[in-house]
C-alpha cells in the first residue's frame, strides 16, 4: 500500500484488553514491514523508521485532511481546538 501511495496510520480503537502503547505499535510496524526471503514480501522495499513516524503522528492529520493545520509544532498550529 505504501508503494501504491496509500496514507496509512497508526491509531487505537479501544484499550479494553490491553492499554494503549504507540511505541509498541510502532514496532510492530517497523518489524512487519521488513520484507522476508522466501515469501512474498521478499522484493519489497523495507518500511524505514522515518516512514513508521510519520504513520503514528502526520498521517494521522493527513488522513482527516488536517495536515494543513496540525502538520509542525509552531504557535500558527497550537490551537486548542480545530
Amino acid at each position: 500500500m505504501l508503494a501504491a501511495g496509500v496514507t496509512i496510520s497508526l491509531s487505537f480503537d479501544a484499550t479494553s484488553l490491553a492499554p494503549i502503547n504507540m511505541f509498541e505499535s510502532m514496532n510492530v510496524a517497523w518489524n512487519l514491514g521488513l520484507p522476508y526471503l522466501g515469501t512474498d514480501t521478499a522484493n519489497l522495499p523495507a518500511v524505514v523508521f522515518r516512514q513508521v513516524i510519520e504513520m503514528a503522528t502526520i498521517n494521522g492529520a493527513r488522513a482527516l485532511g488536517l495536515d494543513a493545520a496540525t502538520s509542525s509544532i509552531t504557535p500558527a498550529n497550537a490551537r486548542t481546538s480545530l
